[in-house]
């Protein structure tokens, strides 16, 4: 397989080529296709029973929504055969990948309706986890583990590109609830880019039983491990408003006091952990506190919740904000053979941009062919600070259905300094999907 640098780039470059060795080839990976009609399964969680590592899952328009799904142990891609949405009815679920596996989903999302629920859970995995393209927001829920957007537990290499996560949110009950994180991460290694985090709101309590308001949900919350957020906004919530005091049974009540503005990211550290983040380019955002109620009955009013900070940090964690510019590549996640594949660059203008393509191998990781063991030269950041180039794709060879890309970008700024960045994954299928 051999891809070129288009000459429709915005700069003359040599040919790129890219030739796997043969060890590589011992098996291409399968293309199933998941729709209402029409394809080889009609849920996505039949298609993942039935595939192998390195397989590709393309999803179909599906105007009711797919079923929740569980990867346990499998190296694949899910996603969207057109670049646009598929909706799943609940949970998506990543789990116990070595540490040679990869699992990117991409172009997915999760509404909050009809299901409660977390809209992604990943666990266990000490290979690579990608989240592209993609939305989750959660409905409140009592259960405070099922009200996460995102949760990530002993995860990694988990990097999420272009991704809403919002947590689940209340409104005015008689039970005022906690707003849910955006992403709750634990022991994990998480990347954030060009991706919006957003708390849950506190609930409010609409009767005179002089409730207190729930807490607004942390954008970020990291219980110990890293985060490094590019590009990136964290938002807290609001906290909820006190339930007013009435006289009642137990007599005269005080005003609920207002729950707590959720902060932009919460660093929590356990004993002997470390928790640090490190953010360029971002937004970190806290959110006022609730309001706090009167009694309607003589009893003490209700105080205001604290509002949230940026950043809160419990314990030994860190924050670092750093001075250099974001730097990161993106691409189409899914192009056909004969067709171009469109790679994005953010970074500092003049930063000279290297790219390395490897093929996802299963049980053997991603592998690039030995004259592509350096990253190959593709151009210079212009001013506006994003470099464009189209990839021609030739045909992938008979018998071949698709293969998995990991495209490994590296930035060289003017005094000759490298700045890696983590891998964007695309993937090439036969032209019949």
């Amino acid at each position: 397989m051999r891809f070129t640098v288009s000459s429709c780039a915005r700069r003359s470059l040599a040919v790129v080529s890219l030739l796997w060795p043969a060890a590589s080839l011992a098996r291409a990976g399968e293309v199933w296709v998941v729709a209402p009609s029409g394809g080889q399964f009609t849920s996505i969680q039949e298609a993942i029973d039935a595939a192998s590592s390195g397989d590709i899952i393309l999803l179909r328009p599906n105007p009711a929504g797919y079923a929740p799904f569980d990867v346990s142990g499998k190296s694949l891609a899910i996603l969207s055969d057109a670049e646009e949405a598929r909706l799943v009815l609940g949970e998506m679920s990543v789990r116990d990948l070595g540490a040679k596996g990869m699992c990117a989903l991409s172009w997915l999302s999760t509404n909050g309706q009809g299901f409660q629920s977390r809209g992604l859970f990943a666990s266990n995995c000490l290979g690579a986890v990608r989240v592209q393209e993609s939305s989750f927001v959660a409905l409140g829920n009592p259960v405070p583990t099922l009200d996460k957007g995102i949760q990530a537990a002993e995860c990694a290499d988990f990097v999420l590109f272009h991704v809403l996560s919002v947590g689940g949110g209340w409104g005015s009950t008689t039970h005022p609830g906690t707003g849910g994180q955006g992403l709750s991460a634990s022991t994990s290694t998480i990347h954030a880019i060009a991706s919006e985090l957003r708390g849950g709101k506190g609930g409010s309590g609409n009767d005179d039983e002089g409730q207190n308001g729930g807490g607004g949900g942390n954008g970020l919350m990291l219980l110990s491990g890293l985060a490094s957020c590019v590009d990136s906004n964290l938002i807290g919530a609001a906290g909820g408003e006190g339930e007013p005091g009435d006289g009642g049974t137990f007599g005269c009540e005080d005003g609920g006091n207002g729950g707590a503005g959720g902060n932009g990211a919460y660093l929590f550290t356990q004993l002997g952990l470390t928790t640090k983040i490190r953010h360029t380019g971002s937004t970190m955002q806290g959110a006022p506190g609730g309001s706090g109620a009167q009694s309607f009955c003589g009893g003490s009013s209700g105080s205001p919740g604290p509002d949230g900070l940026p950043v809160r940090i419990f314990g030994a964690g860190t924050e670092v904000a750093l001075g250099s510019p974001a730097r990161y590549l993106t691409a189409k996640t899914i192009v056909r053979e004969s067709q171009f594949l469109q790679v994005r660059a953010k970074g500092q203008v003049g930063d000279q941009v290297w790219l390395r393509i490897e093929r996802f191998v299963p049980n053997m990781g991603s592998l690039a062919a030995p004259q592509l063991a350096k990253h190959s030269f593709l151009g210079v950041i212009p001013a506006g600070g994003v470099l464009v180039h189209l990839l021609t794709v030739p045909e992938l060879g008979p018998g071949v259905e698709g293969r998995i890309l990991r495209l490994n970008p590296l930035f060289i700024d003017g005094v000759g300094a490298s700045h890696s960045a983590p891998d964007f994954v695309s993937v090439v299928v036969d032209s019949a999907f």
